[in-house]
């Protein structure tokens, strides 16, 4: 699960049709620019857990981050986590910044965040159960799984509402910042945001997790 980022670059990024983060705006701030490159990288010490592959199959390794979970750093840790799940809104109601991660979310959520990463290697591994075959590193680099969970979840929201839904950067901003990094962060954190708020968790959250389920008891419970 990522941290946070103290500088809040997001004001400044565009986004795919999908909502996907894609790149950030020439004009941006410097500070936002450094922000956006040292938040996009893939490096384990910006997150508070990861999955390492432990053995053959299906097997993974949570990994926690002493650094930013051990003694020293908990406390600070836990407040800046914590501080991430606001919402800032204007006296009109309007969005002045997002909440980062789920709100009503904890610390303790970046477990349940990390078992929706864990769903999506499951599945894939099972999709493809040769360690050799390049279609397994293809899927997952691409989170290809993760967008068939998006769109089939999304389908049924929009069956069960009879309305036309929001744009899928606003669907997805309903759950986290967090979820707009790519739709496996979407799948990830709507794992932690089902975890934290069970039935009141966003609607498509729910459908997420919901449509996970199935897809791994279809692929060998």
């Amino acid at each position: 699960m990522k941290v946070a980022p103290e500088y809040d670059f997001f004001g400044w990024v565009y986004h795919s049709s999908i909502g996907d983060i894609s790149g950030i705006r020439d004009d941006a701030p410097e500070e936002a620019k450094r922000a956006y490159e040292e938040f996009m990288r893939d490096d384990p010490k910006d997150e508070y857990a990861y999955l390492v592959p432990a053995g053959e199959g299906d097997k993974f390794e949570i990994v926690f981050n002493t650094d930013l979970l051990g003694e020293e750093k908990a406390a600070e840790s836990i407040r800046h986590y914590l501080e991430s799940t606001k919402k800032i809104t204007a006296p009109d109601g309007t969005v002045i910044r997002y909440n980062f991660h789920p709100e009503g979310s904890s610390i303790g959520n970046a477990l349940s965040h990390i078992m929706g990463h864990l769903m999506e290697r499951t599945l894939v591994n099972r999709i493809y159960p040769d360690p050799d075959d390049f279609m397994r590193v293809i899927t997952w680099k691409l989170g290809a799984v993760a967008r068939v969970i998006y769109k089939e979840a999304k389908a049924e929201l929009a069956e069960e509402t009879g309305e036309a839904l929001p744009s899928d950067l606003e669907l997805r901003l309903g759950i986290s910042e967090c979820a707009t990094i790519n739709l496996s962060e979407t799948l990830a954190e709507a794992m932690a945001d089902y975890a934290a708020n069970g039935e009141k968790a966003n609607p498509l959250s729910i459908k997420m997790v919901e449509t996970g389920n199935r897809k791994l008891e279809e692929y060998g419970g």
